[in-house]
């Protein structure tokens, strides 16, 4: 027990999960906590989590924190590649917005669903089961926001995600093929008002010509607190 953080033995209290030999030498071994309890705290509210999802990052916690001072009023929201669905179901919390989600995994889809109904958000939010690359953009979003996979297989990357779905975290060859689908979509679209991303560190400047080329000049990336490029936004111009 003694190998176990403070933090760590508290989650494991809290959830009235027994410390047993086989619990430490999971969590010794980097298996995450939020696994072994079937839950996490993102932005002040719980979500449930399994291997099936992505473990909702505070980096994404930023990217919501940025949205919302923005002080923009959100009436129709879409989050694409949205796993657990802790940002889509978050801003629908925060902004009383209505979202809609699109996932291609099943499996997430199932611990989105969960999500939704553990925060009674049935009325609210809707969770498109289909692959990014077929879905449409509809022209009716205030806000279309992702946190896409960007990690290539040549990227040096945390031995903690190892436990974490491939494809929730890697973008094949092509780190920005997500983006570059969505700005292709928006830049043909009239009514949003604000476009988020989550990226990884080395993407920006990469998104950000992209996103000029299609015509979006509006486009700017904010760093995380550990001073990485991390958030790109792209605001209408009117």
């Amino acid at each position: 027990m003694n190998n176990l953080s403070n933090i760590d033995i508290k989650t494991l209290n809290d959830h009235n999960i027994p410390i047993t030999e086989e619990i430490i030498d999971q969590i010794n071994n980097g298996y995450p906590i939020p696994y072994i309890v079937g839950d996490v705290n993102f932005y002040g509210y719980t979500f449930k989590v399994s291997e099936d999802v992505l473990i909702p990052r505070f980096e994404t916690e930023q990217l919501i924190e940025h949205v919302l001072n923005k002080n923009i009023k959100f009436n129709h929201v879409l989050d694409l590649c949205s796993g657990s669905g802790a940002i889509g179901i978050t801003l629908a919390l925060k902004t009383n917005a209505l979202v809609d989600m699109v996932e291609i995994s099943p499996k997430a889809v199932a611990i989105a669903n969960e999500n939704v109904l553990l925060h009674h958000l049935d009325n609210k939010v809707v969770i498109n089961n289909t692959d990014l690359f077929t879905y449409e953009i509809a022209d009716n979003y205030d806000l279309i926001i992702s946190n896409p996979p960007y990690l290539t297989h040549q990227d040096n990357v945390s031995p903690n995600t190892r436990f974490e779905p491939d494809i929730a975290l890697y973008s094949d060859d092509d780190s920005i093929k997500y983006y570059k689908y969505i700005i292709d979509q928006i830049s043909n679209l009239h009514n949003w008002k604000l476009v988020a991303f989550e990226i990884g560190e080395t993407e920006g400047n990469d998104i950000i010509k992209y996103a000029n080329e299609h015509g979006l000049t509006n486009v700017y990336c904010l760093k995380d607190y550990n001073d990485c490029d991390r958030f790109i936004f792209i605001e209408k111009t009117e």
